[in-house]
């Protein structure tokens, strides 16, 4: 069996400062975590410990790749029909390296949880029986990278076949219409930003009561309804079957980790 690793959900954009996202802050969406839902005090209420570490000269790489494709059949007059397929495929590639990755961590206690539940832009947003927006996220780990650099390409490619046929006389005409673009992109950046988050979901019980649970995605069920992967530890043969789009990295103890592209 391979080896479990811890994982953490990339931040959407390389550019939040770390005073914008602190441990103990409450955020509605880790698609968009500049947006708060609690009082910026909570922080101050951590009450465990706070687990630092630093790693040296670190570097990685996502990649990400969708295809999909769409058939049309068309009618002509006089026994000649024909079918139009577009292919659509997309890949994309960031490799970064920074001279510095620090990881903040603490686990919350029931006191913390309890504090949180009870700061009234939390208890608002939150509803009892899942009605509405009826979670938040805790952020209880943040990767904090100083002297970013970062590339990025992408590539997009766009096939359209068209096919006539002659139905009486079994004759075909078949046209391929191709069209491709390549980019590519390299940012910098000398100050320290988030680069990940590890956070915790919570929402009310039916007694009302706050509780928590690890969190990085979700994924559909076979009846469509979207199940929360709650499990930070997956193994890489799991995390494919999740469907989650992820990276591997290093933890500052030399341990490799994942870094998960969010989906909220």
């Amino acid at each position: 069996m391979a080896p479990m690793q811890n994982s953490y959900l990339l931040t959407p954009l390389w550019n939040l400062d770390p005073s914008m996202i602190t441990l103990g802050c409450v955020i509605a969406d880790v698609r968009d975590p500049q947006i708060f839902t609690s009082n910026k005090d909570l922080p101050a209420e951590i009450d465990t410990e706070i687990h630092t570490e630093e790693v040296k000269n670190c570097s990685g790489k996502i990649t990400y790749s969708h295809q999909q494709g769409i058939r049309r059949i068309i009618s002509f007059i006089k026994g000649i029909a024909g079918s139009r397929e577009a292919y659509y495929s997309m890949s994309w590639e960031v490799e970064y390296s920074c001279e510095s990755m620090e990881t903040l961590k603490f686990t919350p206690s029931p006191e913390f949880i309890a504090k949180v539940t009870a700061d009234i832009a939390v208890k608002s947003r939150l509803k009892i029986g899942g009605i509405g927006d009826s979670k938040v996220f805790v952020v209880t780990g943040v990767k904090i990278a100083k002297g970013l650099a970062i590339t990025s390409t992408k590539e997009t490619a766009q096939d359209i076949f068209i096919e006539f046929v002659n139905s009486g006389n079994i004759v075909g005409l078949r046209a391929l219409i191709g069209h491709t673009h390549y980019e590519e992109n390299t940012h910098t950046n000398d100050a320290p930003i988030v680069f990940a988050l590890q956070v915790e979901e919570l929402h009310l019980n039916w007694k009302g009561v706050g509780i928590t649970k690890a969190y990085i995605g979700q994924r559909a069920d076979q009846i469509g309804h979207f199940v929360a992967v709650a499990d930070r530890d997956l193994d890489d043969e799991n995390a494919d079957g999740f469907g989650l789009e992820s990276c591997s990295g290093f933890e500052e103890d030399g341990k490799k980790c994942r870094f998960i592209i969010p989906h909220a």
